[in-house]
This record gives C-alpha cells, sequence and structure tokens, in this order.
C-alpha cells in the first residue's frame, strides 16, 4: 500500500482510526491510575539468652527457640492487622496483595511442603508509598519484640536468661512493581501502532466488501444453461 492509498483509506474510514486512538486513550489512561506497589522483607531472629555458653547451645534448645517465635507469631497476628498468606514461604506480592504487613514464623520449601528449621520471624511489607516501607519494617518488628518481651515477662523469666531479637535493617531492599513513566510511553506508542495497523486493515477489509457488493452481476449465457438436446424419437 502506497502513502496515496493510505491516505486515501484514512480519509474514507476516518471514523475507524478516531474509535482506535479513543481505545488507545482509555488504555493509557486506565494505566496511568494502577500505582507501583513497593515491597521489602525483613527477618527477625530470636537469639539464645546471652548467659548461656554457647556449647550448650543443642538441637533441642534450637527447636525451643523456633517454638517460642511460633508462638510470638501468633500472638502478632491476634493482636495486630495480619495479611494471611497462601503458605509459609509465600511472597506477599505473589499472593496479589498490595497493602498490609505479614508477619509469619519463616519456612523453607513451598506450600505443600513446609519446614521450620530457624527461629525466625520473617516480616513482609507492601505499599503504594515508597518512603512508608521501612517505617512499616520497623514498627511490626517492635510490635514482635514487645511481645516477645511480655510473654517471657509473664512468665517471671529473669531479664538475663530472656531470648532476645535481633532485625538488621540495612539488609532490607526495598523492591518496586509496576510501571514507569518511560514504561508507560513505550507501552502507548506500541499500543498505539497496534491500533493502527488494526484499523488499516479493518478499513482494507470493509472497501473489498463495498467493491463486492457493488459488482454487477453479468447475465449468464444461454450456452452455460443449456445442456445438449437429444430428439427422442
Amino acid at each position: 500500500m502506497t502513502m496515496y492509498e493510505l491516505f486515501g483509506l484514512v480519509k474514507r474510514r476516518w471514523y475507524i482510526y478516531v474509535a482506535g486512538l479513543l481505545v488507545v486513550i482509555a488504555t493509557v489512561m486506565w494505566l496511568g491510575t494502577t500505582p507501583r506497589i513497593f515491597t521489602a522483607t525483613a527477618e527477625l531472629e530470636f537469639i539464645q539468652p546471652r548467659t548461656l555458653p554457647d556449647d550448650l547451645v543443642n538441637e533441642d534448645q534450637r527447636d525451643t527457640l523456633i517454638k517460642f517465635a511460633g508462638a510470638v507469631a501468633h500472638k502478632y497476628d491476634e493482636a495486630y492487622p495480619n495479611l494471611e498468606l497462601s503458605s509459609p514461604s509465600a511472597s506477599i506480592f505473589g499472593n496479589g496483595l498490595r497493602e498490609g504487613v505479614a508477619v509469619q514464623l519463616a519456612a523453607v520449601g513451598n506450600q505443600w511442603t513446609t519446614s521450620f528449621v530457624r527461629p525466625v520471624i520473617q516480616i513482609q511489607v507492601a505499599s503504594s508509598n515508597g518512603d512508608s516501607v521501612l517505617p512499616m519494617i520497623r514498627e511490626a518488628a517492635s510490635a514482635v519484640d514487645a511481645i516477645s518481651v511480655t510473654m517471657q515477662q509473664q512468665t517471671g523469666s529473669a531479664k538475663a536468661y530472656q531470648i532476645t531479637t535481633s532485625v538488621d535493617l540495612d539488609l532490607v531492599t526495598v523492591n518496586s512493581f509496576g510501571q514507569t513513566r518511560t514504561g508507560r510511553v513505550s507501552g502507548a506508542v506500541v499500543l498505539f501502532g497496534a491500533c493502527m495497523v488494526l484499523a488499516t486493515m479493518t478499513g482494507q477489509l470493509l472497501n473489498r466488501v463495498a467493491r463486492f457488493r457493488k459488482q454487477p452481476s453479468e447475465p449468464r449465457k444461454a450456452s452455460d444453461i443449456s445442456g445438449p438436446i437429444h430428439a427422442a424419437r
């Protein structure tokens, strides 16, 4: 198709191109309303009392730490808004969640086979505001630590023999998901090009249909409809 033919098609079938342009504008505006999502994950570890020598830390004591961490996570779930994930090893974004905090005992494996081998509580957060991600983690970590202290104080445990918690926020990485301004512009250009190509193909098809309908039907010749005549005697 030459440029002259293309301009003629646009002039004749302008309404198809206008419809395609409106689709592009509506799609770009809709995509622009979808906010970026920021997520981060931190691990809060439960540590044996410092008064206990390292050579006395055995598997039984490690299991006790894991069970205590699980009990703290359960208490947090009862006291604070806590997102429910499909499995202990699932990610907050992978569950389609876009806002909130998920606190649970860290697990390995997958949603069908999970195991708890570390006294670690995993804190996951998601927010449309990137600046609020780290404060949300700090707040959740402080709440978990407060629950841990309260539970041990209620049992009469002396401070020197209490289990402590540790979280390194310097290791936390904030990830973002969603569209950037450059991505939206690139997507709009690609979508515009696709809509214009589709509009051109539709216009050509309509022209062919119109030409086919205008073609007069030629009368068939008598020789085409008559066959050999055999006289019957």
